[in-house]
């Protein structure tokens, strides 16, 4: 008999209040674990980990300092990490570019604007987009 496989997962670090918007972003078919603090993404990050996603106001703004931790480890830098600005409210184009900027610089892969993708593409096409892409890790 063969062992099963552990099932791939998505860390996905975000505020409580962040946690249905992203569900209903990623959808049902993948495997989420939420984390609410730097102390929980840190302890949740293992080698079944395909893929962070980490919303900008995570645990009062410590993504970067998240982004850090992923990054500077040799057994995990390879983890795409995806920085996700989320919310109704807009970001001043320098502001975006900072952000930007330094994710890039720390070893972020992409940094996504969901209300501009949802203002441009519509919710549904959005969510479609945002899922093929997951899918696009977890078979990699």
């Amino acid at each position: 008999m063969l062992a099963e496989r552990p099932q791939k997962k998505i860390l996905v670090a975000v505020r409580q209040k962040d946690v249905k918007a992203v569900a209903e972003a990623l959808g049902t078919d993948v495997g989420i674990v939420f984390c609410y603090t730097l102390e929980e993404a840190r302890a949740a990050l293992d080698s079944n980990t395909c893929l962070v996603v980490c919303g900008v106001h995570f645990d009062s703004g410590r993504m970067f300092d998240f982004l850090r931790f992923v990054k500077q480890d040799p057994a995990r830098q390879s983890i795409p990490f995806f920085i996700v600005l989320g919310g109704t409210g807009r970001y001043s184009k320098p502001i975006l570019r900072g952000i930007e900027s330094a994710a890039k610089l720390l070893g972020a892969q992409q940094l996504l604007n969901l209300p501009a993708l949802i203002e441009k593409v519509g919710k549904e096409e959005a969510y479609r987009q945002i899922r093929q892409g997951v899918r696009q890790f977890l078979s990699g």
